[in-house]
C-alpha cells in the first residue's frame, strides 16, 4: 500500500514560515533573530532578494519592530 502523506497541516518545525509570502518570511526571519544581523543574512534566511529585505526592514524599522544599527554594513 503506497504511503500517502497528507500535506495538509502546519509547516514543518524546521522552516515554520517556508508557505508564507516575503514579508511574513522576513518578519519570522527577525523574530527568530537574537543579535544584530545584516540585511544580506536575513534575506539568505527569508530566501528572498538582499534588496526585498532591506525594503521590508526599513519600513519594519519605521514601525519600531526592528532597530537599524548604523554601521558597513548596516544590521538589525
Amino acid at each position: 500500500m503506497p504511503d500517502t502523506a497528507s500535506t495538509d497541516g502546519p509547516s514543518s518545525f524546521d522552516d515554520p514560515f517556508s508557505e508564507d509570502d516575503v514579508e511574513q518570511r522576513i518578519y519570522g526571519t527577525i523574530l527568530q533573530t537574537r543579535e544584530p544581523t545584516t540585511a544580506s543574512a536575513i534575506a539568505e534566511r527569508a530566501e528572498c532578494d538582499p534588496k526585498t529585505a532591506r525594503k521590508y526592514l526599513s519600513w519594519f524599522g519605521e514601525l519600531g519592530i526592528v532597530i537599524r544599527h548604523d554601521g558597513h554594513p548596516a544590521t538589525y
